[in-house]
This record gives C-alpha cells, structure tokens and sequence, in this order.
C-alpha cells in the first residue's frame, strides 16, 4: 500500500518569561515559576548560586492591571492579505479576552485595558505592560506573553530604579500600583513584596507571519484573535500550559492553556475562546475570592467564594524507580462520571544553578538530590468524584521546554520517561500489574483532600521506533488495519527472561483536525508471524481487544490489559516452548464518514519517512499495513509507533 503521508500544521503559543530578572524562561504546570535568589548559596557547579523555582502572581496592590495597547500600527499588519483588522476593533477583541477571565465569579483577578502606548520599538521590560503586534517573534510562534518577576523576598524602598531606566519605580505615599509621576509606566508602593511578584507582562502577538481575524477560519496563516489571547492572558497572571489536549472523547478540544493551536480548525480556534475547568480552578486558586475582608480578595456583589465551589487534593509523587521525590509528574484528575479530564498539575518543587555571568540556568549532572526539594503538588477541583493518575511529560503531547523548566531538568536527569499510573488504595506500590486500576477520590467543597500519593511505575517497554517525524495516514479507506510485531524474543529479553505481567499496549494516535477526537474501529493485541516483508496476523482470536478504542490527539494512548499476570504468563510459556515467535498491536481504520472540517480517518505516528534515508532509528521491517486484514505489507520507509509495556514479576 502506498498511502499518503502528511505532517499536521500546528502553531506555537509561547508563555515567555524574557525578561525574568534575572533568568530564563520558568513555568509550570498550574502556575508560573519565577527564580528566587532569597535563600541562595553556592552550586555544586563552580562559580554559579542556586535558586529555588517558585509561583508568580501580581501583588493585591497590582490588581486591577491594567494594559495599554501598542498604537503604532493601525490597522493591524496583514502578512496574508486577506484583510487588516483595525486597531480599535483589535482593542475590543483584546478586552473580551481579558473579561474572560474576570468574569470568573471565583477569582479575584482584574486586568484591563486601558489606553495606549507609542512604542515605535519591540516591547522590553519597562513596568508597561505592553500589548503589542510589533514583533520579531520566530515564524512558527503565533504569540508570548512575556512576564517579568521579582527574584527575591526584598523590601521596595522609595525611588528605587529596578529597569534601569533612570526613573524609579517605586514610590511610597501610594497604596496601589499606578502611574504616580505621570510619566506613563507604572510604579510600585513602597513596601515587602515575595519573590515571584509579577513586576510587568508584555503580551506580543507574531502579526509579521500571522494575520489575527476575529472570526477563524482554515486559512493556515489567519488565526482568531480571541482564542489567542485568552490564551495568552493566562500567562499574565500567573498560568502555565497544561498536559491536556484533548478533554474527552466528546469533548475533543484541548484545555485553553495548551499551547498548540491547529490554525486551519475553525472549530478549536472558537472552543479555545472558552475556560477550561482547570484555567477557571487554577486562576480561583492563585486569586480566591473571600478570602480578604478588603481589597480585590474581598467579596463583591456576584462574587463566590473559592471554598463554596472548590476543594484541594495534595499529596505527593515518588519515583519508583530510582527512588525520591518525582518532580514533573502531571498529576490529572478525569471526572468519573463523564469522564472527562478536569484539570492538572506538575508534582514538586524544585530548584536549578544559575550562571549570573551567561545570564542562564545550567543543570548540574547526574545529581536530582539537588534540583528535587519534593514531589508535593495541590490541585483544586470542583466538588465532585475523580479519578486520578499521573503521566510523564514525554514529548507527547508536550516537550518537556514547553512544560517548566523543572520538568526539564527532570527529562534530563532521565526522569520523564514512566508510564501512566492511577491512583489506587490501598496503597500505590512501584510494582503494578494493573497500573490502570483507580480508586475514585470525592472532593468536598472547601476542604483539602491529603495524602493521594503516588510511587510511579518501575515497567520495561518495548518501543521499537526513534522520535515523530509525520503522522499517516489521511487517505487510508475504511477497514485499514495498522499492525506492529513484536518478536517475543525481545520482550523476554527486556524482563530478564523472567516471567512478568503484560500490562499494556500504546498507540501514537492523532488526528488532522483537532476539533475532533481520534476514533479507532478497534485495538487489537494478537499473535502474528512475520515472513519477510509479509506478516500473518490472526485477526479472529485476538487476546486483547478494545472496540471502539478512543484514541489521544498527537499522544501514546494507553490499551490496558485485563488479566495481566495469566497473560503475560501464557505468553512467556508458549515463548519458552517455541509455539509464538511474535506478538502484534493492531489498529482498525474505522468506515467513513469522518468528523472534521476535513473529513479525514484518525491517524497514527510514523518514525521515518520515504525520501530521507538517514533515520535516527533503523527501520525495522516490522511496521504493517493491510487493507483486507488478509495480506500485510511491511512498511519500507516508517516505524509505527507502537509499544509494549510489562512489568517483571521476578525481582533482584
């Protein structure tokens, strides 16, 4: 079969931190991460100082914030042609998004726009908080929001200067941030303020590649307005991007804060406008309503308080295979009822060395004891019955640089790479022959729910194929079957030649349009044989099989196995007595028609492609495809990417 490959478009949101003072970028699952220099001391690097990462927020007494918009340009520039969009009706479009958030009758936040701003240069940090289309962003980044933060528990004495600019900065005889010499930016009141303080945000949207409408549409390079920065107006108080693209099966959007947008998707541009549960209950938690009896926190009419709606989970996540706290766990919570993904947030506090000279954060090798404090994390949900579990960021569907740079450390010490695990009592154990089972966890409004506690799985996965380079495949007709083998050779050799529990299969699935959720007819684990470039596959006695099977856009989704233990035993007894030579995963394409502005089946991820011989992973021969389920073909130029998962029942 020679089908049509294509690599889906989809464009960058960035939440920036570029002007951290001082540092790189930082963020967070939830919040924001800012350095703190409070307590530094020397690195174990020479000639660099630690610093701890902690939340960014804006002071009560920066509350409203108000925003003033870049008036430079007029219209708004139009790379495409299309049509420019005025600045004003730009400036209506830009309130909508920030009310968006004010709305929310559970958060205390308040920003505004009010005015404008002639910068006839790029937007740098200068207690303006900038909104602006005049950029030099990269092609591919559809917009930042650029949030600069205080690295230091400091008391702000009068006239202090902290840009640089000669003019200071903070006065004293005011109790709320505003412009109080009149000079146009804004100034701070005199007093203590916590590292992490958000000094000034600059929102930049890229109009040098991308024309912003305020109505999307499946132009490639036009984007709606709105969506992007609702997105954007999260990071400005405080918000990071999270781990969940796709709510549920019918409910296939991505949470708003996810930071990839599928621009020729008219329909996700529109459902992006929209607060996901996790940016209403994360923004209420940064900010809660009632919980001041003056000032932004106290209740004002149609205000409610976070603990009428809200209740908190804690606990912590360790790692159960090197042992210590796990920081960058994405802790999710799924609704039980519809099940649908509710909110998330990356586990631990941790902290980096920092390099004062090059201005950046560096890693110090092969030591976690240094970067991880702890595992810890809280996450607000609404009162309600969850099911929770945790996640590696793994590239799929989030690089570990897109996620926080605590999660970056942890991908480079080695840390991301467990599977999914939920949440079970009595206890979670390292060693799980059903890492999927979960036992449900009520959250109270206004209560603290403790000690969900999670030991990530320590498993061997088969996973024979290199990174992602394109997804196939958008022309395969219905009753297209996907298939991988596995030689069971190589999965004993991964346990040990130890018996284990097989426990389960992973899919790289997606989609062309992500206002769509990818829907197989059925996911199949089988055995197969393999003769050349030809495979037989006993479709009709499958030993697992799951129809429909509800995929993830752009992510391995998990195929849980019943029985794990009697499998995974079966399977190493005919191994040893030489009746199976190999295991295959399967995908069935289902019949049209297809959902979608463009009508395409679900698709799988490819490692490799035809035209450019130098993989990063040799093309093992053991990828197939098949339109009748009778005759299947190695694929010449891809490995699929499928994997096994198992758990060792022998232990040293």
């Amino acid at each position: 079969m020679n089908l049509q490959r294509k690599t889906l478009p989809r464009f960058l949101l960035v939440l920036a931190v570029l002007w951290a003072l001082p540092g790189d970028p930082a963020h967070a699952g939830g919040s924001l991460l800012g350095l703190d220099f409070t307590q530094t001391m020397p690195s174990p690097n020479p000639g660099e100082a630690t610093a701890d990462l902690v939340p960014k927020r804006w002071d009560p007494r920066c509350i409203p914030v108000e925003f003033r918009l870049n008036d430079t340009q007029d219209p708004v520039p139009d790379p495409t042609g299309l049509g420019a969009l005025p600045l004003a009706d730009a400036a209506v479009v830009l309130q909508d998004a920030l009310d968006r958030w004010n709305r929310i009758p559970t958060s205390f936040i308040d920003m505004r726009l009010t005015g404008t701003t002639s910068n006839p240069g790029f937007a740098h940090f200068d207690f303006v908080n900038e909104v602006t289309f005049r950029t030099d962003l990269p092609a591919g980044v559809l917009a930042v929001s650029s949030v600069a933060s205080l690295c230091e528990d400091a008391e702000l004495p009068d006239g202090l200067d902290l840009d640089g600019d000669g003019d200071s900065d903070v006065a004293a005889g005011i109790a709320t941030c505003q412009d109080a010499d009149g000079d146009g930016d804004v100034e701070l009141p005199a007093g203590w303020y916590a590292a992490g303080t958000i000094l000034s945000n600059d929102v930049l949207f890229n109009a040098a590649t991308f024309r912003f409408a305020t109505t999307p549409d499946n132009t490639l390079e036009s984007v709606d307005l709105e969506a992007i920065a609702v997105h954007e107006f999260g990071h400005s108080h405080g918000l990071a991007h999270t781990l969940i693209n796709q709510i549920s099966a019918t409910e296939p959007d991505s949470a708003t804060m996810f930071p990839l947008v599928d621009t020729d998707d008219p329909a996700t541009q529109f459902a992006m406008r929209t607060l996901h549960t996790e940016e209403v209950a994360f923004s209420s938690f940064f900010y809660p309503e009632g919980t001041a009896a003056a000032g932004p926190a106290a209740l004002q009419p149609g205000d409610i308080p976070f603990a009428e709606v809200f209740g908190v989970v804690q606990g912590t996540v360790t790692d159960g295979t090197f042992g210590g706290p796990l920081v960058g766990a994405s802790v999710t919570a799924r609704d039980q009822e519809t099940g649908a993904l509710v909110a998330s947030v990356y586990s631990g506090h941790a902290r980096t060395s920092y390099d004062a000279a090059a201005r950046s954060q560096r890693l110090v090798e092969d030591d976690p004891a240094f970067h991880f404090l702890d595992g810890k994390y809280a996450l607000p949900l609404p009162a309600g019955q969850y099911e929770l579990f945790i996640e590696a960021v793994d590239g799929t569907p989030l690089l570990a640089e897109a996620a926080n740079d605590a999660v970056k450390i942890s991908a480079a010490l080695g840390r991301q790479n467990f599977q999914p695990d939920g949440f079970a009592l009595p206890r979670d154990r390292a060693f799980e022959v059903r890492p999927d089972r979960i036992t449900p966890v009520a959250v109270p409004a206004g209560r603290t729910v403790r000690r969900i506690d999670f030991i990530s799985n320590d498993q061997v996965t088969l996973a024979p194929f290199g990174s992602l380079d394109q997804l196939g495949f958008p022309e395969a007709p219905g009753g297209t079957f996907y298939a991988v083998a596995f030689p069971v050779a190589d999965l004993l050799a991964t346990t040990g030649e130890e018996p284990f529990a097989l426990t389960t299969g992973l899919f790289y699935t997606s989609v062309f349009d992500s206002s769509v959720a990818p829907i197989f007819e059925r996911a199949l684990l089988t055995r197969c044989t393999v003769q050349g470039t030809a495979a037989t596959v006993d479709l009709a006695h499958p030993l697992r099989e799951v129809a429909p099977f509800v995929g993830r856009e752009g992510d391995l989704t998990p195929f849980p196995f019943t029985r794990t233990v009697s499998l995974g035993l079966q399977i190493f007894d005919e191994a040893r007595r030489g009746t199976l030579s190999h295991l295959c995963l399967v995908l069935e394409v289902p019949p049209p028609p297809y959902a979608g502005i463009s009508a395409v089946p679900p698709l799988i991820g490819l490692d490799g492609q035809e035209g450019q011989p130098d993989n990063d992973t040799m093309i093992a021969g053991l990828s197939f495809q098949s339109d009748d389920g009778e005759l299947f073909e190695a694929s010449p130029f891809s490995n699929f990417l499928f994997a096994l998962v198992a758990t060792p029942l022998v232990r040293e």
